[in-house]
């Protein structure tokens, strides 16, 4: 594929196909626990055309309709990954009936509803003091170079799916004055940076500087991009420190977003928002 083509297609697919790993099915698994039933019988059979749409209706549900998870389910990624799985249970077979590919000896149920109804303050809370206080917490995050229109640099990808409301990882960073801030931008600016200050806006305007972060830790929350479109992320604050939650249930191998001038409960927003909407 020429690099013209590529860059034609845009920021999402060059995205997911940033490595040229496999890219793994979203959420492919959780699907098959929950829609296929094991008959171990002969005469009970499913299309495979039928598993294809039940599965990409029910990740469009189940991602809130995230772009990036969507341009995942391709219907040819799917078959190749679920004909490796499902193949695995010894009272399934795969056949054909009348020219349709069928697997054998599975049904397909009707799927449920689905919730990713944001819990309440408390809820949030207390999870988040929980995340904070765990030090030898493996963060679900990895960090990559990607080069698409946006000219992101680097850029923060999931290793693993979450749920909808989880904690991601925290803003890390000094907690410091609007007229302290100010100053430091200046200093930032003269030595090459692009400053990371995220303002935080309650009862008083505060700035906490991404950059002032103890000697061998990385701040990943200060490399997370902005969008205006696509948000999975949101900041949370607990006492003097902030959180990204999600937004929905993600997968693994999604970029995690948020909006640079939208945080929620509280206004946040970034002095440093030099991207463009994606």
């Amino acid at each position: 594929m020429s690099s013209w083509i590529r860059k034609r297609r845009g920021h999402v697919r060059s995205i997911v196909n940033a490595t040229h790993r496999s890219v793994q099915c979203p959420f492919i698994q959780k699907w098959m626990d929950q829609h296929l039933i094991y008959t171990r019988k002969a005469r009970d059979f499913v299309q495979s055309k039928k598993m294809y749409e039940s599965y990409r209706s029910w990740v469009e549900r189940y991602s809130s309709g995230d772009r990036q998870v969507l341009v995942m389910v391709t219907e040819c990624r799917f078959f190749k990954q679920l004909s490796s799985r499902i193949l695995q249970n010894k009272y399934v077979t795969k056949s054909k009936l009348d020219g349709t590919k069928i697997y054998r000896g599975v049904i397909l149920k009707s799927s449920g509803r689905i919730s990713t109804t944001k819990p309440q303050w408390n809820v949030l809370a207390r999870a988040a003091r929980s995340f904070l206080d765990d030090t030898n917490r493996e963060l679900p995050l990895e960090v990559r170079t990607v080069r698409d229109r946006r000219d992101a640099g680097r850029c923060v990808f999931l290793t693993r799916d979450i749920e909808a409301w989880d904690v991601v990882c925290e803003y890390q960073g000094k907690l410091i004055s609007v007229e302290e801030s100010k100053r430091r931008e200046e200093v930032y600016r003269r030595e090459g940076k692009c400053p990371r200050m995220l303002h935080v806006i309650g009862q008083k305007h505060e700035v906490i500087d991404g950059y002032d972060v103890p000697d061998g830790v990385e701040n990943v929350g200060g490399l997370v991009n902005h969008s205006a479109n696509n948000v999975n992320l949101q900041l949370f604050r607990i006492g003097d420190r902030v959180v990204f939650l999600a937004t929905k249930n993600l997968c693994r191998g999604v970029e995690l977003l948020y909006n640079y001038g939208d945080g929620g409960e509280e206004d946040f927003f970034r002095s440093s928002q030099t991207l463009t909407e994606n």
